[in-house]
């Protein structure tokens, strides 16, 4: 069950609406006073981003709601990764001088021991990863953590999981299954196919994956109501679509706010593997030299430019062709790409997966947790780093299966090693995949 906290604000009274909503949220109930508390500040970029990490105002609403009703020991934490140093960000998003006003001390969690820690519940993944033990700050232990969120943003309503795992927009889904089987109109104005498709369902409690028998498209409503989780899980729906809360199933438009209402934690569904948008790839194997049609130019010769271009599919540089040559290394360019040869430069030019898999998804779980992309000279360079020795032989040996390359590494005296590669065709792919550049 998941209660449902909803609370509009504006600048001049955000600090107050904050202490409104951990008033709201029971804080003082599921936070005990006779406990020291870790405030978990959220660091995504060492910079100042509006929305991207914990909001100076926000960490001020909390702080003035924590004092007032007596708690104390506060431990104000954050810890880097790959693209943020504590100190940096917690200037440049403004805690010091919130942090100063309640006289509280900044400490960061690269300054503090860390202990291994063995889970006391059933975990679904991370004893898989960390086996039977994960470093956490010792400091942690024994103490509430309250962990402060920011925004992350995603459509909210329109994609749905199938049964095989397989995510699609529902309005594709419905009107492939009509346009596929006889469609009747019912009494009540509804347009509904017979189909077999396989859905995630609830059955005695449970998430399953059961067959479909009938798919209705009904008139739009006068009506549509919005309902967002706590979690941020957002569902747009007609005034009767049923949800499960504690008192039994309710119509969208009987649920009041912070009313539970069930949600699952996780879909165990058979998934079958999906296409992968395709990557584009160095095309020097296809080209043949004798099959180009070379044009006479007014500087250089057919038999010159048949040279170059040849040259350089045998794997000759630009800068040594135009150094035997005696030409500049930019008419090299010129003369290559005119005949539709693609430049290698120095960057990779890498393969990818045709269809997703576990290593695939394992691949970009490890990459959104640990790591990032940026521009670097034209091509897209690819940074991740961790702690641990396992995880990154695992990534390593990742990466070269699913992509051909191997990883270069960046050490830093004191600090983790930094792993990278480059590459100038596969930006696109992750495009297709939804994700923005750069990705952080």
């Amino acid at each position: 069950m998941s209660k449902v906290v909803v609370l509009k604000t504006e600048p001049h009274r955000v600090l107050r609406d904050y202490e409104a909503l951990l008033d709201k949220s029971n804080f003082t109930k599921h936070v005990p006073k006779n406990y020291e508390t870790v405030l978990k500040l959220n660091l995504s970029w060492s910079k100042y981003f509006p929305a991207c990490s914990t909001e100076p105002w926000q960490l001020d609403g909390v702080l003035r709601y924590m004092t007032k009703h007596g708690y104390q020991n506060i431990h104000p934490m954050e810890n880097k990764t790959v693209v943020t140093r504590v100190w940096e960000g917690a200037k440049g998003n403004k805690w010091l001088p919130i942090l100063k006003k309640y006289g509280l001390k900044y400490e960061p969690l690269t300054e503090v021991k860390w202990v291994d820690y063995k889970p006391k519940a059933e975990m679904l993944a991370l004893d898989k990863v960390f086996h039977s033990a994960h470093k956490i700050p010792e400091c942690f232990i024994g103490k509430n953590v309250v962990h402060f969120p920011t925004i992350k943003c995603v459509h909210p309503d329109t994609e749905i999981f199938l049964g095989d795992g397989s995510l699609v927009r529902i309005e594709d889904f419905i009107n492939e299954i009509h346009s596929k089987n006889n469609v009747r109109k019912d009494k009540d104005g509804d347009y509904s196919a017979k189909s077999s498709k396989g859905l995630p369902s609830l059955k005695e409690g449970k998430i399953v994956s059961k067959k479909a028998e009938k798919f209705w498209k009904t008139p739009a409503p006068k009506k549509v109501y919005e309902l967002k989780t706590k979690t941020g899980k957002v569902v747009k729906v007609s005034e009767k679509h049923p949800f499960l809360t504690p008192e039994g199933w309710k119509k969208a438009k009987e649920i009041k706010k912070n009313e539970r209402i069930a949600i699952p934690r996780k879909l165990n569904l058979k998934g079958k593997s999906q296409n992968l948008p395709k990557i584009k790839e160095l095309n020097h194997k296809k080209i043949n030299v004798s099959e180009i049609k070379f044009v006479k130019g007014k500087k250089h010769s057919i038999v010159l430019q048949r040279e170059i271009v040849k040259d350089y599919l045998n794997g000759k540089t630009t800068s040594l062709i135009a150094k035997e040559k005696k030409l500049n290394p930019e008419t090299i360019r010129k003369i290559i790409k005119k005949y539709g040869v693609d430049i290698r430069w120095t960057k990779n030019w890498v393969k990818a997966p045709k269809k997703t898999s576990k290593d695939f998804w394992k691949w970009i779980g490890y990459f959104v947790a640990e790591g990032y992309a940026n521009d670097c000279k034209g091509s897209m360079r690819f940074w991740w780093n961790n702690g641990n020795k396992v995880i990154v032989s695992e990534y390593k040996k990742l990466t070269k299966k699913l992509f051909g390359v191997d990883l270069k590494v960046k050490k830093a005296k004191g600090k983790l090693d930094v792993f990278y590669f480059d590459s100038n065709n596969i930006k696109p792919f992750f495009e297709e995949l939804g994700f923005k550049y750069p990705m952080v």
